[in-house]
């Protein structure tokens, strides 16, 4: 996942906390970059930016 992505990955974390990995998230990046990303590609960008996806967090 290059910059451009984890960019956009970190601003839809804040825009759509709640948006799924699997589909949404992917879906996301893909749609914006042309890139395909895995699940795991995309879990571990998350993890670097330092969001969780913990239910309740403002």
């Amino acid at each position: 996942m290059d910059e451009k992505a984890t960019k956009l990955l970190e601003a839809d974390l804040k825009q759509r906390p709640f948006a799924t990995l699997q589909e949404e998230r992917r879906d996301y990046i893909h749609a914006l970059t042309g890139l395909s990303v895995s699940r795991s590609t995309t879990c571990r960008a998350i993890a670097r930016i330092g969001s969780s996806r913990k239910k309740g967090d403002d």
